[in-house]
Protein backbone atom coordinates (compact mmCIF):
# COMPACT_ATOMS: atom_id res chain seq x y z
CA UNK A 1 0.00 0.00 0.00
CA UNK A 2 2.81 2.43 0.87
CA UNK A 3 4.49 1.80 -2.49
CA UNK A 4 1.23 2.69 -4.25
CA UNK A 5 0.93 5.95 -2.31
CA UNK A 6 4.53 6.86 -3.18
CA UNK A 7 3.96 6.00 -6.85
CA UNK A 8 0.78 8.10 -7.02
CA UNK A 9 2.61 10.97 -5.31
CA UNK A 10 5.50 10.81 -7.76
CA UNK A 11 3.13 10.71 -10.73
CA UNK A 12 1.15 13.65 -9.35
CA UNK A 13 4.26 15.78 -8.89
CA UNK A 14 5.52 14.80 -12.34
CA UNK A 15 2.29 16.01 -13.92
CA UNK A 16 2.41 19.27 -11.97
CA UNK A 17 6.04 19.92 -12.85
CA UNK A 18 5.51 19.05 -16.51
CA UNK A 19 2.43 21.24 -16.89
CA UNK A 20 4.15 24.08 -15.06
CA UNK A 21 6.99 24.07 -17.62
CA UNK A 22 4.72 24.18 -20.66
CA UNK A 23 3.46 27.56 -21.90
CA UNK A 24 -0.24 27.99 -22.59
CA UNK A 25 -2.60 30.72 -23.73
CA UNK A 26 -0.92 33.88 -24.98
CA UNK A 27 2.38 32.67 -23.48
CA UNK A 28 2.30 29.82 -26.01
CA UNK A 29 2.76 32.34 -28.82
CA UNK A 30 6.05 33.46 -27.29
CA UNK A 31 7.32 29.86 -27.28
CA UNK A 32 6.66 29.29 -30.98
CA UNK A 33 9.69 29.31 -33.26
CA UNK A 34 9.67 31.50 -36.38
CA UNK A 35 8.18 28.78 -38.64
CA UNK A 36 5.41 28.02 -36.13
CA UNK A 37 4.61 31.69 -35.62
CA UNK A 38 4.48 32.32 -39.36
CA UNK A 39 2.12 29.35 -39.81
CA UNK A 40 -0.02 30.61 -36.92
CA UNK A 41 -0.22 34.15 -38.31
CA UNK A 42 -1.07 33.04 -41.86
CA UNK A 43 -3.52 30.23 -41.07
CA UNK A 44 -4.56 29.29 -37.53
CA UNK A 45 -5.10 32.85 -36.28
CA UNK A 46 -7.63 33.35 -39.10
CA UNK A 47 -9.86 30.45 -37.99
CA UNK A 48 -12.95 31.28 -35.96
CA UNK A 49 -15.16 29.22 -33.71
CA UNK A 50 -18.30 28.23 -35.62
CA UNK A 51 -16.78 27.90 -39.10
CA UNK A 52 -17.34 24.72 -41.11
CA UNK A 53 -14.99 21.84 -41.88
CA UNK A 54 -14.72 23.13 -45.44
CA UNK A 55 -13.63 26.56 -44.15
CA UNK A 56 -10.89 24.92 -42.08
CA UNK A 57 -9.65 22.77 -44.98
CA UNK A 58 -9.53 25.89 -47.14
CA UNK A 59 -7.07 27.46 -44.64
CA UNK A 60 -5.09 24.42 -43.42
CA UNK A 61 -5.45 21.92 -46.25
CA UNK A 62 -6.61 18.33 -45.77
CA UNK A 63 -5.97 16.92 -42.28
CA UNK A 64 -3.18 14.42 -41.68
CA UNK A 65 -5.48 12.26 -39.54
CA UNK A 66 -9.19 11.89 -38.95
CA UNK A 67 -10.59 13.58 -42.05
CA UNK A 68 -14.33 14.06 -41.63
CA UNK A 69 -14.26 13.02 -37.95
CA UNK A 70 -15.24 15.07 -34.91
CA UNK A 71 -11.51 15.73 -34.19
CA UNK A 72 -9.27 15.77 -37.24
CA UNK A 73 -5.66 16.82 -36.76
CA UNK A 74 -3.02 18.58 -38.79
CA UNK A 75 0.75 18.51 -38.60
CA UNK A 76 1.63 22.19 -39.12
CA UNK A 77 5.40 21.80 -39.52
CA UNK A 78 6.16 18.90 -41.86
CA UNK A 79 9.40 17.69 -40.27
CA UNK A 80 8.40 18.28 -36.63
CA UNK A 81 6.59 15.29 -35.09
CA UNK A 82 6.06 17.12 -31.78
CA UNK A 83 3.56 19.57 -33.34
CA UNK A 84 -0.15 18.88 -33.81
CA UNK A 85 -3.23 20.99 -34.35
CA UNK A 86 -6.50 19.33 -33.35
CA UNK A 87 -9.82 20.90 -34.25
CA UNK A 88 -12.96 19.78 -32.48
CA UNK A 89 -16.26 19.89 -34.35
CA UNK A 90 -19.83 19.78 -33.08
CA UNK A 91 -22.68 19.54 -35.60
CA UNK A 92 -20.28 20.35 -38.43
CA UNK A 93 -18.95 23.56 -36.84
CA UNK A 94 -15.65 24.28 -35.06
CA UNK A 95 -16.04 24.38 -31.29
CA UNK A 96 -12.37 24.27 -30.23
CA UNK A 97 -8.95 24.69 -31.83
CA UNK A 98 -5.93 23.30 -30.00
CA UNK A 99 -2.28 23.48 -31.07
CA UNK A 100 0.21 21.55 -28.98
CA UNK A 101 3.94 21.11 -29.24
CA UNK A 102 4.83 18.38 -26.77
CA UNK A 103 6.68 19.76 -23.76
CA UNK A 104 6.80 23.32 -25.12
CA UNK A 105 3.37 24.93 -25.54
CA UNK A 106 -0.37 24.42 -25.83
CA UNK A 107 -2.43 27.12 -27.53
CA UNK A 108 -6.21 26.88 -27.45
CA UNK A 109 -9.18 28.82 -28.79
CA UNK A 110 -12.75 27.95 -27.83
Amino acid sequence: MNKLVVLVGILGWSVLLYSGCMASGDDALTKMNSDEREYYDKTVSLLEIGVTYEDVVEKLGEPDRGAGSARPSWKPIADDNLNQIAIYFNNGKVRKIKWMKVGVFMWEKS
